[in-house]
């Protein structure tokens, strides 16, 4: 049976889409087969971030309604293994269809990656198997961290399975205090830290063009979490080296 992660964010604006395309990759590099999905209906964007819109026919709403999975499946040529099952723009969809979807679609996949919208709308949360991984991402800013600890709290209703991502890390904004520091981020979160992703300028620009630089830190950083996903027990390294 595959593994499930819901990547959450309490705002938008922090990279989470960015986070979910990256670490997407980041586990097919690994020789995962790898399913990712689009849950934000109405502001779906990871098609356009890995550039298969012009081959979008079904997208997930389409599926709960009786499409066939593999007609809405949409591969990614240039990362083998990773495949994308795209958001609808005006379709709404039924929890309990979408539940048992998870529950069906979970064995064919090594990993199963669903990119929720921001905030604190978890209607489609609570149901998700028992050992669903919930992923919260936010950055060192005050508002992001305030919205990360409410997201915690919320999720911690109905699951105990929760992490941490602290994206856009920068020490040299921690030491000179524009930034909380990571033991604060953790303590008002409650919730164990994943990775740390560096702030990278490129990285709102994410698509396979302009693709993560491979061996640049946050392309390590990404195989990090990836690997710890996977199961290895890596520690975290020196800030100064991420």
């Amino acid at each position: 049976m595959g593994k499930i992660f819901a990547v959450t964010s309490g705002k938008g604006g922090v990279g989470k889409s960015t986070f979910s395309v990256g670490i997407s990759i980041s586990l097919a590099h690994t020789k995962s087969n790898v399913l990712l999905i689009d849950m934000d209906s109405g502001l779906r964007c990871l098609d356009l971030m890995l550039e298969v819109s012009d081959k979008l026919v079904f997208d997930i709403a389409d599926v709960l309604n009786g499409t066939e999975l593999e007609s809405a499946i949409l591969s990614i040529d240039a990362v083998p293994n990773l495949n994308l099952l795209a958001a609808s723009y005006d379709k709404n969809i039924d929890s309990e269809k979408f539940n048992q979807f998870i529950l069906n679609t979970v064995d064919l996949y090594d990993y199963v990656i669903l990119d929720f919208p921001a905030g604190i709308d978890l209607a489609n949360y609570k149901n998700l198997p028992t050992d669903t991984v919930f992923i919260t991402v936010c950055t060192p800013d005050p508002v992001s961290i305030r919205d990360a600890s409410v997201m915690a709290n919320k999720i911690s209703e109905f699951s105990d399975n929760r992490r941490i991502v602290i994206n856009k890390f920068s020490l040299k904004n921690i030491k000179n205090g524009k930034n909380a520091n990571i033991d604060e981020i953790i303590d008002s979160s409650q919730t164990r830290l994943l990775g740390l992703v560096p702030f990278d300028e490129n990285m709102p620009h994410l698509t396979l063009k302009q693709r993560i630089r491979p061996f640049s830190r946050t392309y390590k950083a990404y195989m990090r979490i990836a690997r710890r996903l996977c199961g290895e027990n890596l520690p975290l390294k020196k800030l100064s080296k991420i």
